[in-house]
């Protein structure tokens, strides 16, 4: 199958959203419908041969498979990965077996979710990050997934779960712990003066698992800021990288500003979420890919910042609809923004990808390389980026 339009998308989007209205309005047992609901989308990853990074991260599972060397990737997801490779002794099941649990772990967030978090992951996440993180950046996927785990339980004050969940995220990718640290402001509130006791935590944690991943960090760092990303800037934008999504957090932002909080409140959040993002806006211009990564990461975490603060403000429903109508309209700029970015990019001739988003094609397209056993016949020499001389080598850049 080849879908030249992009409709798998499309689908994807009207299908949860849905999922959101039948089972706000019509469906009683809603936790069933939710695990048949997201079938269709775990089908979607389970069977793609798309998605900007694929192929990178299977010629790197490859690698690692036939040398037993590690991915060099975050030890979770080095753990992970490698695991489910020697388990199924295919790269590409091993990568599509993880978008699988990515989506388990969204089924899990649902199963457990009140209204405010059905909208938030029905309406906003899916629609805008799921193909992303489910296709593509499959590590920052599973640390978000962790996070929003996290955050579910903090809800419910069940702090050993949220612990547990927030800890598990960077294993999967650091930058996780930007939004960590930023959600911790909102508990800091809660504490109040004893607040110092939750920054002195999180930066003793910061530093541990970034001493601990620092010739990781170092490598990332010379990929993200070197001669590497010359060019780069032009995959999502020849002018203004990533303000797309800084454009979402501004209509997120005013949202929040639209909400009946005290004005201290309000300025500690522009100031606690805004700043940041504009930072990581102008990061975008030096450094395109972890500035938008960034920013992203700060776009998923503006709703979980201000539904906390509801929290803590115990805000009757019908007071915070100006949000939701927030929520919607950046789920919309950034759903539309999406296909551009995949239209662009068509056939990977911005980033040169050999697995694009657009088309979207099925592993019934693999070409195949790096081999594995859905065509044990391929030869390994007729694969581009395949170094037999070099197992523990890439020819191209690392994913992102």
């Amino acid at each position: 199958m080849e879908d030249y339009l992009g409709l798998v998308y499309l689908f994807g989007l009207l299908w949860s959203v849905s999922l959101l209205f039948f089972t706000e309005r019509y469906w009683t047992n809603r936790r069933s419908l939710f695990v048949i609901g997201m079938i269709p989308l775990g089908i979607i990853l389970a069977f793609r041969y798309s998605g900007t990074d694929t192929y990178q991260y299977e010629t790197l599972l490859w690698y690692s498979y036939l040398s037993g060397q590690p991915t060099g990737m975050e030890p979770g997801f080095d753990l992970l990965a490698r695991w489910l490779t020697n388990l199924w002794g295919s790269p590409l099941a091993a990568l599509r077996a993880i978008g699988v649990i990515f989506v388990g772990a969204l089924t899990v967030f649902l199963w457990r979710s009140d209204p405010k978090e059905r909208f938030f992951l029905l309406a906003f996440f899916i629609p805008v990050f799921f193909f992303q993180y489910g296709m593509n950046a499959i590590r920052a996927g599973l640390a978000v997934a962790s996070l929003l785990l996290a955050w579910q339980s903090l809800r419910r004050n069940h702090w050993a779960s949220a612990i547990a969940f927030g800890f598990l995220g960077p294993f999967f990718h650091l930058t996780i712990l930007v939004p960590v640290t930023v959600l911790l402001f909102v508990e800091s509130l809660r504490i109040g003066r004893r607040g110092w006791i939750i920054w002195v935590t999180i930066g003793l944690i910061n530093a541990v698992l970034l001493l601990w991943h620092w010739d990781y960090v170092q490598a990332k760092l010379d990929f993200y800021f070197g001669n590497k990303l010359s060019t780069i800037h032009t995959v999502y934008s020849p002018q203004v990288p990533g303000m797309s999504r800084t454009a979402m957090a501004l209509v997120l932002l005013i949202g929040l500003t639209t909400l009946p909080l005290s004005w201290g409140l309000k300025i500690f959040s522009w100031l606690t979420l805004g700043i940041p993002t504009l930072f990581f806006q102008i990061l975008a211009y030096y450094s395109a890919w972890v500035g938008i990564r960034f920013v992203e990461l700060m776009v998923v975490t503006l709703p979980l910042f201000t539904l906390r603060l509801l929290d803590l403000e115990h805000m009757s429903p019908f007071r915070t609809k100006s949000f939701f109508l927030a929520l919607s309209i950046a789920a919309i700029i950034g759903s539309a923004f999406n296909y551009k970015n995949f239209v662009q990019d068509y056939n990977g001739r911005l980033t040169g990808s050999l697995t694009p988003f657009l088309p979207y094609r099925t592993v019934l397209h693999h070409q195949p390389c790096p081999p594995s056993y859905y065509f044990p016949w391929a030869l390994p020499w007729k694969c581009p980026l395949l170094d037999l001389d070099n197992l523990g080598g890439v020819s191209q850049p690392i994913p992102r």
